[in-house]
């Protein structure tokens, strides 16, 4: 489909037949689910393809599409569950939504404020294929950390974020899903909020044993407390034994979040099985 057809296409607001709509003409981000770019219009709700517009009178959003009710449970509410629950963790992380409950839209970080932000994937910024176990560490990403100079703030959010994902077993947080962000006013990088945090595998399968994506000290399983302890002394994490306290906190606002967003009490035992208790 054209440009021009694309920039006729229109919605009165956002909901699953302005989605639906758009993911017809061709807008998608790309990714094994299906997702799709929108802007809301902020004075008055019209949605128009998000590769459109930039400008501060939109709202810019990246929306994962639940097309699929074959599956048995809603993979967008448990993201959105996890949302929450990153929020409740201090994960910074975009601002969120359910859109009729039933998909799960973020705002995108790569449009602030009308500004078109530069953004890098780990895997851009280095070579480093997402694929290849070799280079798939942790510690590579805080040693890119601190390569490019990043606030030691920083560095603990994303030693944050690590704790999260192995709590939370989030095992596909891959080289592409950690992103860094460069102020051209300043001249700086920075860690990009946190995205494409969930539940990574199929809830409905008992699963013995999963591998992480990224090791932790040289482990993709059975990472125990002296792993993160090891990672939190050798890059300096204050009060990392918080940190890891308050990840694990996080595990009741999920269930308890999880059970109000109505996913089924199978699919919430079932994650929660696969979670990784530090003790």
């Amino acid at each position: 489909m054209g440009k021009t057809q694309k920039r006729k296409t229109t919605a009165k607001k956002l909901n699953h037949a302005s989605l639906l709509t758009i993911f017809k003409i061709g807008t998608s981000a790309g990714g094994a689910s299906p997702k799709i770019l929108i802007s809301e219009n902020k004075s008055n709700g019209k949605i128009i393809p998000g590769d459109i517009q930039f400008k501060n009178d939109y709202e810019h959003y990246l929306v994962n599409l639940h097309i699929d009710d074959a599956l048995g449970y809603n993979k967008e509410i448990i993201e959105y569950s996890y949302y929450l629950t990153a929020l409740n963790c201090g994960i910074q992380i975009m601002e969120s939504k359910l859109i009729d409950n039933k998909h799960f839209a973020t705002k995108r970080f790569d449009r602030i404020k009308g500004n078109k932000i530069h953004i890098l994937t780990a895997t851009g910024l280095t070579g480093w294929d997402f694929k290849d176990p070799a280079p798939s560490k942790y510690e590579n990403l805080f040693e890119l950390s601190l390569f490019l100079k990043l606030p030691h703030a920083e560095i603990e959010q994303l030693f944050r974020r690590m704790v999260f994902n192995l709590v939370f077993s989030n095992n596909d947080d891959h080289l592409k899903n950690h992103s860094f962000t460069y102020d051209k006013q300043n001249d700086s990088w920075h860690l990009s909020p946190a995205y494409d945090i969930t539940y990574s595998l199929n809830p409905l399968i008992n699963y013995k044993k999963t591998s992480r994506a990224l090791s932790i000290n040289n482990k993709r399983t059975e990472i125990k407390l002296e792993d993160i302890q090891h990672i939190a002394q050798k890059y300096t994490i204050r009060n990392y034994q918080n940190t890891i306290q308050e990840i694990q906190h996080g595990i009741d606002f999920w269930k308890k979040s999880a059970k109000e967003l109505g996913i089924p009490k199978k699919i919430i035992d079932s994650i929660y099985r696969d979670f990784n208790l530090l003790h």
